[in-house]
């Protein structure tokens, strides 16, 4: 590191530093005056543990390898059992809202969605000066009061659903699901990763130099179904792991990561990256049938075993943050919340749920939590067993219910702090704790019941309030082709 950098770093901690003191007295308060950085939340669809090139994969992720080295890595980061419920902890700051667990993973259309009442990080960033930007999938919902240009987002580019095919965009059993603002659009011969790529790209070199802005690229590589550019493929064809889905799986992340470094050599180009704080991490564990690997970790996908909910993580700020650093500790998705409004220098408006993990990522401080709780899909739309989980300290709880009625549930109790692979149920061993951690999972998950049905708080004095206009309303599309283009 040059002397040149080291000064800025400490310059960009101590300016942090004011910030953060300013925001702890200033709760429900006028927001914070200073220099604002920047801040990009990437996420990736389904992406396995074992799936980038710092935890040891085949795949090449040069450009997410870059900005671990460079930052700091989340090694105990933890999401949701599946999409939805991790985007819609992040957007909120608590556990996932009841919404979240009934918005449906194939069709786009449905009754459910996030609820006008959430005041989201959107919404937190927009009110105090930002230029906020959804590029990418929502999975929030589909009726107008959920669309993401209602809950916080100036501008929108991508899909609405839980998924769609990369190049013509429509989930196998819905419609044609992809716009921008409101207004459907098509380019279906162009790949969807890459088209969101250059649009992240657009939207900063088009931004307003005179604010900050918020951009939240969410991609849908590399979850189902496995389709990436030829030339990405042949890249992975001679290799061991090239089999079945895995091999298209691999060039979707490597895709991804290539975009990924074209958003961060812009950043760079237009002299706005040591203040840009950029945020990566995976919305759940990888699907093992789709080619995901989660190794060493236990389980996928919909599990509440380590590899369902586990999740390749960092945080990059050159201005701020040091490199090559590693932090252990427990973090949540709905972290996030609480740890971008204080890297913004605001007042405190996250939910108590959310944690600020930011003075971990700059100096490890200790983070201290109440047990969490983990919840697979919801019984009543589970196609698979319903399993939850506990972890306090060094313990996780892991409770399976059985799909069959009257069939009694399973729990396995493992020191997670020496074994994240959860090969040792160690519940016989030390049985005398599970009355009372199982206690505490059914008093964790009937305590967020009741807090489901608590009115959110409102927002409180605003630094600046602008509210977009309603989207209009999607009319059925006319044609699966672009216009003009012949069948």
């Amino acid at each position: 590191m040059t002397r040149t950098t080291k000064a800025r770093r400490s310059a960009g901690i101590l300016a942090l530093s004011v910030l953060l003191i300013a925001s702890l007295g200033t709760s429900d308060c006028d927001d914070a005056s200073g220099p604002f950085p920047n801040i990009i939340v990437i996420i990736a669809d389904d992406l396995g543990w074992a799936d980038v090139g710092y935890h040891g994969s085949a795949i090449e992720t040069p450009n997410l390898d870059a900005l671990a080295a460079g930052g700091v890595r989340f090694e105990n980061f933890h999401a949701q059992a599946w999409c939805s419920p991790a985007r819609a902890a992040f957007l909120t700051g608590r556990f996932p809202p009841g919404f979240a667990w009934h918005v449906p993973g194939i069709r786009t259309d449905s009754e459910f969605g996030i609820d006008a009442s959430e005041y989201t990080i959107a919404e937190r960033l927009r009110d105090a000066g930002y230029a906020t930007g959804l590029i990418g999938k929502w999975h929030q919902g589909t009726r107008p009061e959920s669309h993401p240009n209602r809950n916080g987002f100036d501008y929108f580019y991508g899909f609405l659903g839980g998924y769609i095919g990369f190049y013509y965009k429509a989930s196998y059993l819905g419609p044609h699901d992809w716009q921008r603002n409101g207004v459907e659009i098509f380019d279906e011969l162009e790949y969807a990763t890459t088209l969101l790529g250059e649009d992240a790209v657009r939207f900063v070199r088009e931004r307003d130099p005179a604010e900050p802005f918020f951009l939240t690229l969410s991609f849908n590589a590399p979850h189902f179904p496995q389709q990436a550019p030829q030339e990405a493929i042949d890249k992975y064809a001679a290799t061991s792991d090239c089999q079945f889905s895995r091999c298209a799986y691999m060039a979707q992340v490597d895709v991804m990561d290539q975009e990924i470094g074209r958003l961060v050599d812009t950043l760079e180009d237009e002299g706005i990256r040591e203040n840009t704080l950029i945020v990566f991490f995976s919305d759940n564990g990888g699907a093992l049938a789709f080619g995901g690997s989660n190794a060493p970790l236990r389980g996928q996908k919909l599990d509440t075993y380590e590899g369902g909910i586990r999740v390749p993580a960092l945080m990059n700020w050159p201005a701020v943050l040091a490199e090559g650093q590693v932090r252990d500790q427990l973090i949540l998705v709905s972290d996030l919340y609480s740890t971008l409004e204080a890297a913004a220098g605001l007042g405190r408006r996250a939910p108590a749920y959310s944690r600020n993990a930011l003075m971990t990522a700059v100096w490890n401080a200790p983070l201290e939590r109440d047990p969490t709780f983990f919840m697979s899909r919801a019984a009543e739309t589970s196609p698979v067993a319903r399993s939850r989980a506990l972890i306090t300290g060094d313990w996780k709880l892991v409770v399976t219910d059985p799909e069959a009625v009257g069939a009694e549930s399973t729990a396995e109790l493992f020191r997670i702090t020496d074994d994240p692979g959860e090969q040792r149920d160690v519940s016989r061993t030390y049985a005398g704790l599970m009355p009372l951690l199982r206690f505490m999972l059914e008093r964790a998950e009937s305590g967020l019941a009741a807090a489901e049905s608590s009115p959110r708080q409102g927002p409180g004095r605003l630094a600046r309030v602008r509210t977009p206009p309603a989207p209009p309303a999607l009319a059925p599309p006319t044609t699966a082709l672009r216009p003009g283009r012949a069948a």
